[in-house]
């Protein structure tokens, strides 16, 4: 009633349009932030639904980009999903014709026996 009662109609509309719109922003991010995770889980859940364990399994990344046909993979989720992977045991390769080396600064381990482009 307070609100009502101080603000008129339309600037109380105007006030709740930003607040659901600074809810939806904040519940993609937290959806979004933690995207990398369900990944993985569904990884493993699909490499046991056949009888294999994730430690040791060879996982192929195809494309390091977060969009389709360019060389930039700032803000991509893939050095998440490479890092828990690999936590998990998983040998983790990756496949993108644009980006034929991770660029320093990833937090995608870097190292030639542990993630490497493929073949």
């Amino acid at each position: 009633r307070w609100l009502y009662a101080t603000v008129r109609r339309p600037e109380a509309a105007k006030l709740l349009e930003n607040i659901f719109r600074a809810v939806n922003i904040a519940l993609a991010s937290e959806i979004n932030t933690a995207m990398p995770g369900h990944v993985v889980a569904t990884i493993s859940d699909a490499l046991n639904d056949s009888g294999r364990a994730v430690r040791g399994a060879r996982i192929l990344l195809l494309g390091l980009a977060s969009k389709p046909n360019v060389d930039d993979d700032r803000e991509s989720p893939t050095d998440e999903i490479m890092r828990l992977a690999e936590e998990k045991g998983a040998v983790v390769a990756y496949n993108d014709p644009h980006i034929p080396v991770i660029r320093p600064g990833r937090t995608a381990p870097t190292g030639p026996d542990r993630c490497r482009p493929s073949p």
